[in-house]
């Protein structure tokens, strides 16, 4: 009787190991079988700009922000999710991320713009065939985007729009991903505190390849690497009373890493690190800077299905 009753257990017990997976939480392509869903994240962003060819007053530089996450996302039919996504986030910055030549550092926090999001499943896998998935993203702008005082908000200043289309696989152990995105910045405003002027932002876009993989090592462990190409139009700033800016266009290339743990079928806990590497430069007749932005992002998230 003894041995029976530890065999059911151990029985019962692999049984729950398996079934944890069954919701599909840990999947790279996130579509999980539930209600709804709640993603709490912490992300940490280094931006570092090496402008070796220039003054000491923009050689050099490091910015970093701190942001906390949530995305909500609530099944609207049997193939989409519809959501929203809120942030929180303090910044220490110069003025080179915006194209001036300025060491001087300021700090600044507030919420970030909302943004509705979506995901909507246009096919299954079924045998061969890889399942493909649609994105959108819209962030409406609150306010101008306002930079160089301790007082400014973390506003984008601009409406953010963003399409893509994924095609995942699932084989024994191992996911897939191909991805692509189109985003669209639109024209916007700039409250610039450190020339003391307002400036219009000009339209810009970007598009990104990345394609990603995932291996399962056990029930309770799944890590992830991938790698991406970002190509970005010239971001031009104007102003009536200042030189036109043009900055960061040109090709980027992401790599990144990270490690998935279930802590049951409804949660688990992931970590993700990313390194971005791209070309820097800033057109004017007032300055012109050239070399290398390196950027690191750390993320801590939370995922819970309803």
């Amino acid at each position: 009787m003894y041995n029976m009753g530890f065999l059911l257990t151990f029985l019962f017990t692999i049984s729950m190991l398996h079934a944890r997976t069954q919701k599909g939480i840990e999947r790279l392509n996130f579509f999980p079988d539930a209600d709804a869903y709640l993603s709490l994240n912490y992300e940490h962003f280094d931006l570092d700009i090496e402008t070796p060819q220039t003054s000491i007053q923009s050689k050099g530089v490091n910015n970093y922000s701190n942001r906390f996450s949530g995305t909500y996302g609530h099944r609207a039919g049997r193939k989409i999710f519809i959501g929203v996504h809120v942030g929180f986030e303090a910044a220490s910055e110069n003025g080179v991320v915006y194209g001036i030549p300025s060491r001087r550092r300021f700090k600044s926090s507030g919420v970030v713009e909302p943004a509705l999001l979506g995901i909507y499943r246009l096919r299954s896998q079924k045998e061969k065939k890889g399942m493909i998935d649609l994105h959108f993203f819209a962030s409406p702008s609150l306010g101008r985007r306002e930079i160089g005082e301790e007082t400014t908000t973390r506003f984008y200043g601009r409406d953010i729009y963003c399409l893509g289309l994924s095609h995942g696989f699932m084989e024994d152990r191992w996911e897939f991903q191909n991805l692509i995105e189109y985003r669209y910045f639109s024209r916007g405003n700039e409250d610039n505190k450190i020339l003391r002027t307002s400036f219009n932002i000009e339209s810009s876009w970007r598009i990104r390849y990345r394609f990603s993989m995932q291996y399962e090592l056990s029930p309770d462990y799944e890590v992830l690497a991938s790698i991406g190409l970002i190509y970005r139009s010239p971001e031009k700033i104007r102003s009536p009373d200042e030189d036109t800016r043009e900055i960061r266009s040109g090709t980027a290339s992401v790599l990144g890493i990270g490690l998935k743990r279930p802590l049951s079928e409804w949660s688990m806990l992931e970590g993700k690190y990313s390194l971005q590497r791209e070309e820097y430069f800033v057109r004017s007749s007032n300055s012109n800077l050239d070399g290398t932005a390196m950027s690191q992002k750390f993320t801590l998230g939370y995922v819970l299905l309803f």
